[in-house]
């Protein structure tokens, strides 16, 4: 109980902090979108915290959710650097050198895997294939320099689903294809 109402309460000054001014309106709001993202963290780290069953669900809970907060800001901004790769490249007309990846997620988990994917898909010039029951993804991507460049962006990925799901990181292989 602690945990949901300090939660809460930090993501209602954080509302308040964005809204810019403080009316019983806006404080009504953010008190109702801060309740139902803080149920919707709730299903989401009780079902990503299971491999956690023999230590204090407080902590793994508070680290995870702690980690959330980083991964949505990190993904707009990869959002936005992908973006604007993509204008260069269609406002400069240049050659793009697509390519197909194939590499097992790190991450274990349904939650794990999804967010994977959907995080990749998200960001402009790139789409994720994700077969039910193999866990492999194949990711399409506009414009690869080098297999190198893939396996480095798709590290920087790896590593944040893995902080958010509460998931240890292990070595993958990466097939690439043309």
């Amino acid at each position: 109980m602690l945990y949901n109402t300090t939660i809460l309460l930090v993501l209602l000054v954080y509302w308040m902090a964005l809204i810019g001014h403080a009316t019983i309106t806006s404080t009504i709001i953010g008190i109702a979108v801060s309740a139902a993202i803080v149920k919707f963290m709730y299903r989401i780290i009780k079902i990503s915290s299971k491999s956690y069953a023999n230590q204090k669900k407080f902590r793994p809970q508070l680290k995870i959710s702690f980690y959330i907060f980083l991964y949505i800001p990190w993904l707009l901004w990869q959002i936005i650097l992908s973006s604007l790769k993509v204008a260069t490249l269609i406002w400069r007309k240049a050659s793009i050198n697509p390519m197909i990846i194939e590499t097992k997620p790190n991450s274990k988990t349904n939650l794990g895997i999804t967010m994977l994917s959907n995080s990749i898909t998200l960001t402009p010039g790139t789409i994720s294939i994700v077969e039910q029951g193999i866990s492999k993804i194949r990711i399409h991507a506009l414009d690869i320099n080098s297999t190198a460049d893939a396996i480095k962006e798709l590290d920087k990925f790896n590593l944040q689903i893995m902080r958010v799901t509460g998931t240890k990181q292990k070595n993958k292989k990466i097939s690439k294809f043309n």
